[in-house]
């Protein structure tokens, strides 16, 4: 079932979509899918065929008015950095375009210029079920750090949807609080 194309539902609605237009380092293209969580992008990375698209549509079928999620692109990536931020945004030849499998292409809003909060890195589960729990890390973009959590899907498809999100909202959290601690206060002028 394809949703009529809507186009860029959030971000800077000013600039191009694909590449922020302040941009201080050279963007950078990605083999990837993201979406926007709560206004903040996390970027699904691994192989062909591991379940980048499978996770991403899972999230955002599970997508509340509490927790918004949107499709930002699928399969490339473009990573931008404008001052402290990176901003995720889809390539314009496939913005609001993905791909389910068994499905086919479906075409839904997109976002696009959405500040990068993480990673998910999905891999295949070569050392058997042991392996599989997921672990977190870390990984640089464009010469900054970025929390990662690593998947192990299996034959099953992803299903980690709700670890996804409790890892994302505690990790948004945990940044918003890092932000919060590391911006000096104003004081109010008497």
């Amino acid at each position: 079932m394809a949703m009529a194309r809507q186009g860029p539902i959030a971000g800077n609605e000013a600039s191009v979509p694909g590449v922020s237009q302040n941009a201080t380092v050279a963007p950078l293209a990605v083999h990837a899918t993201a979406v926007a969580i709560d206004g903040r992008a996390v970027l699904i990375r691994g192989p062909s065929k591991v379940g980048k698209s499978t996770l991403a549509l899972a999230l955002i079928e599970g997508s509340t008015p509490a927790q918004p999620v949107t499709l930002i692109g699928d399969d490339r990536i473009i990573l931008s950095r404008r001052g402290d931020d990176v901003l995720a945004s889809p390539h314009p030849r496939i913005a609001g375009l993905i791909e389910k499998r068994g499905y086919g292409i479906l075409s839904m809003p997109y976002a696009f210029n959405i500040p990068l909060a993480g990673v998910i890195d999905l891999r295949l589960d070569e050392n058997g079920p042991a392996s599989s729990r997921p672990r977190s890390t870390t990984c640089r973009f464009l010469e900054k750090e970025f929390p990662s959590l690593y998947l192990y899907p299996g034959s099953r498809g992803t299903g980690h949807g709700h670890e996804v999100l409790d890892w994302v909202t505690a990790t948004l959290a945990a940044h918003l609080a890092q932000k919060a601690r590391a911006r000096p206060c104003k004081r109010a002028k008497d």
